[in-house]
């Protein structure tokens, strides 16, 4: 009686030969757009896109000011849908670095991890202070606000009605870290005001709207201190 054994066994060899191909093509991921950066007015915005995830969980974005030594500066979830491309970001907010390498780990569900090649930053565009923190942007009087600073710095501080006139002005010097800055309109009408700071050649701009306390008190805002 013939065997069919050779032949069952060799089918099934050819099988996991041609499944090894589809499971790495599954694992890999692919870049519509490679790591590009592009400098902003508060710090440096990194961009890159994907055709294929793999089975990614996540990137992880580090940054070296050698090029050599890296340390991860955050992490962006990778994300599924039916969409070819997929888009990614992600903004380094650090000050006072004029030069930087960044890079990005693709860290698989495997455990095992991807490395794109280095982009180099050099910074064209000071960075040496930006708003950390404020109150509700919605207030009474006084809008409070912090900047950050790397170092002691004079700054104007300037509020503008909608219509360009200035109603509000007065310079300031922040000491380096963390500034907490507080801004009178207590003199002022209700309405929307642009509130801009400027450093030399930075400038932050937010747009804050002064109500009455009832109008407040009826939308559920909070002041905090």
């Amino acid at each position: 009686m013939p065997s069919i054994t050779p032949l069952f066994r060799s089918g099934y060899a050819v099988l996991l030969l041609s499944l090894i191909p589809l499971i790495g093509l599954q694992a890999r991921i692919e870049f519509r757009q490679t790591l590009q950066l592009e400098e902003v007015e508060i710090g440096n915005l990194l961009t890159w896109s994907t055709t294929s995830q793999g089975n990614a969980t996540h990137f992880t974005v580090e940054k070296s000011l050698d090029g050599t030594s890296y340390s991860s500066i955050g992490e962006v979830p990778a994300r599924f849908s039916g969409a070819e491309e997929i888009a990614y970001s992600f903004l380094d907010l650090s000050l006072g670095e004029s030069a930087a390498y960044y890079r990005l780990v693709c860290i698989q569900g495997t455990g095992e991890d991807t490395r794109t090649p280095s982009i180099y930053s050099s910074r064209t565009t000071g960075n040496n202070l930006r708003i950390s923190g404020m109150t509700s942007t919605v207030t009474q009087s006084p809008f409070v606000f912090h900047i950050e600073s790397v170092c002691p710095f004079p700054v104007t501080i300037t509020l503008y009605a909608l219509d360009g006139e200035a109603v509000l002005h007065y310079p300031a010097t922040v000491r380096a870290g963390e500034n907490r800055m507080v801004l009178e309109m207590e003199s002022l009408p209700s309405g929307y005001y642009r509130m801009e700071l400027k450093a030399n050649s930075e400038r932050e701009q937010l747009i804050i709207q002064k109500v009455d306390p009832e109008d407040i008190l009826q939308g559920g805002y909070v002041i905090k201190g």
